[in-house]
């Protein structure tokens, strides 16, 4: 009788060390699928944007020509590239040849800045498939209307900071310099060498602004930007845009909404504000210009825009309508 019973126990403890070695045998099988089926998701870092500086050598000879067809800079949406021009000549050039070489150099930190502003916000200005043609066309004008703005914001600070204005002779930034000036001056009692300029101050801000936008358009009417306006007009697709490590404007429903006129985010400039000389600060030119400015503004760009319209174009309303 005990031994019946001892034999039951056992039976009975047999079972269970079985049932349970299976469970583990069957979790740790389960275990190991789960891992097999599960992927791992790895962030990669966005790539850094890059820079060259394109040296062009200009002879008496070749001078005409090639000076006529060079790109100061340019950037480069595909490789995330930011390329700029210094203009060499040897001593064997007439002084013609060196005074333009000398002059297109003056201009390097402007043309920096210049194609900078583009590559910051080309996470913006690339991926547009999602827009109506007509407001593609607004964003292409407005695109190139900032990238001056920061131009103008980059030589007030040279004149801040060496107390002269900047060297090269380009006539648009000398008259925004001169109006910007004239108010830095104004708010600080007459004086202002050294002292930062407040570009969220209404008055500057729609200076920068207009001062930019009229700099494109004097442009487009010689005949510049037509076939990318055109382009965005016939509502090419694009592939989707790879940005850099440099796209750290992030557009939201506050500060950019093309249908509605919102440019915040595109008009928006690292700056040396004035309450810090060591801190790097940024302005929203868009936001802080007054609404009558921004009104002529966008006036304006809606007027450049009709100009390289079709007819065919302004009564088709596939160009008005959003690709949903």
């Amino acid at each position: 009788m005990k031994f019946k019973k001892v034999l039951a126990l056992s039976a009975g403890v047999s079972v269970a060390l079985t049932a349970s070695i299976g469970c583990a045998v069957f979790n740790n099988a389960s275990d190991v699928e789960a891992q097999q089926n599960t992927k791992t998701i790895r962030f990669e870092p966005l790539p850094d944007l890059k820079f060259v500086i394109d040296t062009l050598y200009f002879t008496n000879e070749n001078f005409d020509a090639k000076y006529a067809r060079s790109a100061a800079g340019q950037f480069v949406p595909g490789s995330n590239t930011v390329r700029v021009s210094y203009f060499a000549c040897d001593d064997s050039a007439n002084s013609r040849v060196k005074y333009y070489c000398n002059i297109a150099n003056e201009s390097i930190e402007a043309v920096r800045r210049h194609e900078m502003e583009h590559a910051r916000k080309a996470h913006i200005v690339q991926d547009v498939n999602h827009l109506s043609r007509w407001d593609r066309a607004r964003l292409a004008v407005m695109n190139e209307a900032m990238a001056p703005g920061g131009e103008i914001i980059e030589a007030v600070e040279y004149h801040i900071e060496n107390g002269e204005r900047y060297p090269q002779d380009r006539a648009f930034l000398w008259r925004a310099d001169s109006l910007i000036m004239a108010r830095h001056k104004e708010k600080n009692f007459g004086y202002g060498d050294g002292v930062p300029v407040d570009f969220s101050d209404p008055v500057i801000a729609d200076i920068v602004l207009e001062s930019a936008v009229n700099k494109f358009a004097r442009d487009h009417k010689r005949g510049f930007y037509h076939t990318k306006i055109k382009k965005e007009l016939s509502g090419v697709r694009r592939p989707k845009y790879k940005p850099h490590n440099k796209c750290d404007l992030m557009p939201t429903a506050l500060n950019y909404i093309p249908m509605v006129d919102q440019w915040g985010v595109l008009w928006t400039y690292d700056v040396k504000a004035p309450w810090t000389v060591f801190a790097k600060n940024s302005v929203d030119i868009w936001n802080s210009a007054t609404e009558e400015t921004r009104r002529r503004v966008i006036n304006k760009v809606d007027s450049i825009v009709k100009t390289n319209m079709t007819s065919g174009e302004m009564l088709n309303p596939k160009t008005f309508e959003y690709p949903y």
